[in-house]
């Protein structure tokens, strides 16, 4: 064999394996890999009493819960008592409100019932995305699931239940 007949073939060989490692790397064929469902993306911001920036990206469920901050309204504080038992390890607990007023009238009321809840700042794009009909309301977020949305006194305990 010549030089040149040696490095054709070398080089069909060389093209190939790497033709077919292509889809393993390229995430097609059998090398793909599940990655499950999509993260969860919310429809706006939310900011942390801070003022930072909050990411649910990686969390598997947010609950995201808003009312009226009402002080001495039993049936608004009885919701607000139940939160935290709904709180587990794969749910996010999100108390907003969407003015930095009524956020922090909300944490204060909050604080006032002895509850440890922060009380998010969300932004007008998550406001429009809510339906605010009956108050309080609730909307559940899941990864690989449409938001689900119940509202009235009870609403997050409800939407958790099926």
């Amino acid at each position: 064999m010549t030089g040149s007949r040696l490095r054709g073939t070398a080089a069909a060989v060389l093209s190939s394996v790497l033709l077919s490692l292509v889809p393993v790397s390229c995430g097609g064929g059998e090398g793909q890999v599940d990655e499950g469902p999509a993260p969860i993306s919310l429809p706006g911001r939310l900011s942390g009493p801070d003022g930072a920036a909050l990411d649910v990206g990686l969390d598997s469920a947010v609950l995201i819960y808003s009312w009226i901050p009402l002080d001495g309204f039993a049936a608004i504080d009885a919701d607000l008592a139940g939160l935290p038992a709904l709180q587990d390890s794969g749910l996010r607990l999100l108390p907003v409100q969407f003015s930095v007023e009524d956020r922090n009238m909300a944490q204060a009321h909050v604080n006032g019932l002895g509850i440890f809840l922060p009380v998010y700042l969300a932004d007008s794009c998550l406001a429009a995305s809510i339906p605010f009909d009956v108050m309080p309301v609730a909307v559940l977020y899941r990864r690989g699931a449409p938001p689900a949305v119940e509202s009235g006194f009870g609403c997050a305990g409800r939407l958790l239940s099926r």
